[in-house]
């Protein structure tokens, strides 16, 4: 959040927590298998939202991922 002074990323983010204003079209990505990846922003917020295990959401010990 680009209005508090006090958010930073400290490695703890997850994909609910969205992708800064200052990366409007893409941000790289740390996903769970351990790569990292460019993403587009749309592709990033419609991933994000699926209610699925995919390459941003992967809790092995719940059905959707989160």
């Amino acid at each position: 959040m680009e209005t508090n002074p006090g958010d930073f990323n400290d490695g703890s983010s997850s994909p609910d927590e969205g992708i800064t204003k200052l990366h409007s079209i893409g941000t790289t990505i740390g996903v769970v298998d351990g790569h990292i990846e460019y993403l587009k922003t749309l592709k990033f917020y419609a991933e994000s939202s699926e209610r699925i295990k995919n390459r941003l959401w992967c809790n092995p010990a719940t059905r959707d991922g989160r």
